[in-house]
């Protein structure tokens, strides 16, 4: 009778780890925490988790002056794999403002190893950003960088 109370067990547990591989993600421990946004562009940034379904008040953003950088209290990066996960809001959204300019607005997410900016909310139209976003799971300053007047470059710094 224990014997087979066991072997019944050990099969329930199987099916239940066979299934929680198929529900979860197999990206999702690997997370990129942005803990600072640091902007050494000549606009004000606003920066805010699009994803974050928490309802948190105020949202989960943190706004940074030109050569300034400020803390996010951690915000993880969310994966975008397709357009329709950027219509659902799976992306940090960055705003570039500066009087009398229009705004920049760019979405941040990962996509495989890498973390990606596109704008437009156009999931075609990403690129690859700079620094250390392919370096895995971890702690992160987000760069905000304006090397030439009105064209941006945004990376990670592992911490």
């Amino acid at each position: 009778m224990l014997g087979k109370l066991l072997k019944s067990l050990v099969a329930i547990v199987a099916i239940a780890l066979i299934l929680v591989g198929t529900i979860a993600p197999a990206h999702a421990s690997d997370i990129r925490n942005v803990l600072i946004v640091k902007n050494q562009s000549s606009y004000r940034a606003v920066v805010t988790d699009k994803e974050d379904k928490l309802g948190n008040f105020p949202d989960n953003r943190v706004t940074v002056d030109a050569g300034d950088q400020k803390t996010t209290g951690g915000m993880w990066t969310p994966w975008c794999d397709s357009q329709k996960d950027l219509g659902e809001d799976h992306y940090i959204n960055i705003v570039l403002n500066k009087t009398s300019k229009p705004e920049k607005k760019f979405q941040l997410f990962q996509h495989k190893d890498p973390v990606w900016f596109t704008y437009d909310l156009t999931y075609d139209l990403k690129k690859e950003i700079s620094g250390d976003s392919s370096a895995g799971k971890g702690e992160y300053t987000l760069i905000i960088d304006e090397p030439s007047p009105d064209q941006f470059v945004f990376s990670y710094d592992k911490q």
